[in-house]
């Protein structure tokens, strides 16, 4: 796999859109973006790598969510405690 299609894998993962994620990967014309960022989306090596970071994505915004519920429920506690 080349860096230029890791490279559009991250945009994509970010985004869910093909085109956009080939025209700021490889800065060609929109009407080669719309043919290619599909074509790319078929292979075998780009689903892999895409599937293995959205599930990295995935546990990063768990692990987010969690960290966010227990400052909040402490600074809530705190607050609390103050009154």
């Amino acid at each position: 796999m080349t860096e230029t299609q890791k490279l559009f894998c991250v945009y994509y993962i970010q985004s869910y859109n093909a085109t956009q994620s080939y025209l700021r990967a490889y800065h060609c014309k929109r009407s080669t973006a719309n043919v290619e960022g599909s074509r790319l989306l078929k292979l075998d090596k780009i689903n892999k790598f895409i599937s293995k970071w959205q599930i990295v994505k995935f546990k990063l915004n768990i692990c987010m969510i969690t960290c966010q519920k227990f400052y909040l429920t402490h600074y809530l506690d705190n607050l609390v405690s103050s009154f």
